[in-house]
Formats: C-alpha cells, sequence, structure tokens
C-alpha cells in the first residue's frame, strides 16, 4: 500500500513535519541560525546591498516625501526598507476604497490619513527608522531639509513645491504617471533647475490631464524605484539622467530628452515621440 501524501491540513503551522520544529528567537536567524549574543538584532538587514550603498550614506540626510500616492507611498516604502531615515511624509488626503487599486493601502486603511497608514507600514517594515507623519497640505514655510521626492499629483502643486525649496534643496526629484507610463525629472543642478519649470502644465492642459489620468501600481512602482535608485547615484556622487519617460506599454526608456519647447507635458511628449517613429 503506497504511503498517503501529505495534504496541506496534515502540515503544521509551526513546522511539526520537521523531525525538530522551528521555534523562532530573537537571538537566532530567521532560519535558526546562532547569531552572536553580543549584536542586534536584525543586525544583519542590510548586508545584502552594503556594496552597493552604505548605510552612512543613507543616513546623511533627512528625507521629505511630499504626496503620499500611488508614488509616494511606495517611494516611503523602499526609502524606509533600505535603511533611509529620518523620513518626513506630507499629505492631507485620507485613504478611500479607489486608492486600494492604485496606491496599495490595506484595506483596514480607509478612512486613515495616509501619511498615518504609510507611517504604520513603515514602522512594521522597520522598527529602527525614524518616521514623521504630517497631516497636511505643503506650505511654503515647512523646512524639509535638503532632499525632498516630489509626489503630488496637481502641476500647480508641484510649481509651488520647487518655488518654495529650490534655493536651499540639493535634490529634488519629481515623478508623474499616466497609465502606463513614466515621467521622472531629477533637479540637482543648475540647468535642471532652470529647465524644471517648463515642464509644468498648463492650466487648460493640467485640467484635461485630471479628468483623463489613469494610474496603475506597477507603474508607481516602477517609477518609486527609480526614484530611489538616482537618490543612491546622488549619494554616490555619480550624476543622475536629468529626465527619464518611460513606457511599460512599449518597453521603451528614453533618458535626457532634448526638449525644445516650453511647457511640454507627457502626453504631448508621447505623441511626439510616436510621429517621430512613423516617420
Amino acid at each position: 500500500m503506497t504511503e498517503k501524501p501529505l495534504s496541506y491540513p496534515d502540515v503544521h503551522w509551526d513546522g511539526s513535519v520537521r523531525k525538530r520544529p522551528f521555534k523562532h528567537d530573537l537571538k537566532t536567524s530567521t532560519w535558526g541560525i546562532k547569531m552572536s549574543s553580543t549584536r542586534k538584532p536584525f543586525a544583519d538587514r542590510h548586508e545584502r546591498q552594503s556594496r552597493v550603498i552604505s548605510s552612512d550614506l543613507l543616513s546623511k540626510y533627512p528625507v521629505a516625501v511630499v504626496g503620499v500616492g500611488a508614488i509616494g507611498r511606495q517611494v516611503a516604502v523602499q526609502l524606509a526598507v533600505i535603511g533611509v531615515s529620518p523620513i518626513v511624509l506630507i499629505d492631507g488626503d485620507l485613504v478611500t476604497p479607489i486608492h486600494l487599486g492604485s496606491h496599495g493601502f490595506r484595506e483596514e486603511d480607509v478612512g486613515k490619513p495616509k501619511v498615518d497608514a504609510t507611517a504604520e507600514w513603515i514602522r512594521q517594515l522597520n522598527g529602527d527608522i525614524e518616521v514623521h507623519a504630517n497631516y497636511r497640505r505643503f506650505h511654503r514655510t515647512d523646512d524639509v531639509g535638503m532632499v525632498l521626492f516630489c509626489c503630488v499629483d496637481n502641476s500647480e502643486t508641484r510649481g509651488h513645491i520647487f518655488r518654495s525649496v529650490s534655493e536651499k534643496s540639493k535634490f529634488f526629484i519629481d515623478a508623474r504617471t499616466d497609465g502606463e507610463s513614466v515621467r521622472i525629472l531629477t533637479i540637482c543642478n543648475k540647468r535642471a533647475a532652470l529647465y524644471y519649470p517648463n515642464s509644468l502644465f498648463r492650466s487648460r492642459d493640467m485640467i484635461r490631464a485630471s479628468r483623463e489620468s489613469q494610474a496603475t501600481f506597477y507603474a508607481a512602482g516602477a517609477a518609486a524605484g527609480i526614484m530611489v535608485a538616482h537618490y543612491a547615484r546622488w549619494l554616490r556622487g555619480q550624476k543622475p539622467q536629468m529626465e527619464i519617460v518611460l513606457d511599460l506599454q512599449r518597453d521603451e526608456l528614453m533618458t535626457n530628452v532634448p526638449f525644445h519647447k516650453p511647457r511640454i507635458t507627457l502626453r504631448r511628449l508621447i505623441a511626439a515621440r510616436e510621429s517621430v517613429l512613423q516617420q
């Protein structure tokens, strides 16, 4: 008679099917390997990234994330996971059901301020991170430090934030998404600072974009990853690309796109690119 294979109900959650059940202890690693008693729990948290970006660099500057929506939430989470601290979150919106699919909030977060829900998740991921949640709109008098991730979805607000921090900011990065298209602008030198105002929508374009805008969680994740990678690159003393346009639907990536027309929008940029490809 053949032995009946184990089914899922036969496997106990604590691994009792093993000869010696697994026991989790803060003095042991996840897989039961003894750690030195002189070391703190989770001391090896960032070992896999230590040769890419050092913890000393990541803690060099406080980081502000303005706008904790589809992109901003993932930016904040990624910064916390790699060890950036402190993190300041600024957003005046509440989580609603429409944000669950595009932003990645949990169902139990509905009704909470976005900053509080994100800060709670960050603390669960990395208890060593100092995170400050500010449930309000950005104000020009806010002391947000020298590093700012601009993740708002309003062009007028982008311009207001940039004008407020441009003189003292060392690293300013802005991302915009529309469906599966992503546009990222990194401002860390005078040339980029002079160009950035030309990237903002005009009023009529902004109204049209707000009505037609679509958002996907994976496009926002791609944008957040590029933004955090640009920050890491800047911390290492390398020059990040000033402009990146990524179209996930067509698997196309453009960097440092030459712009001779002022106030070009993401939609107009994609349309212009398509007309060139058809020629």
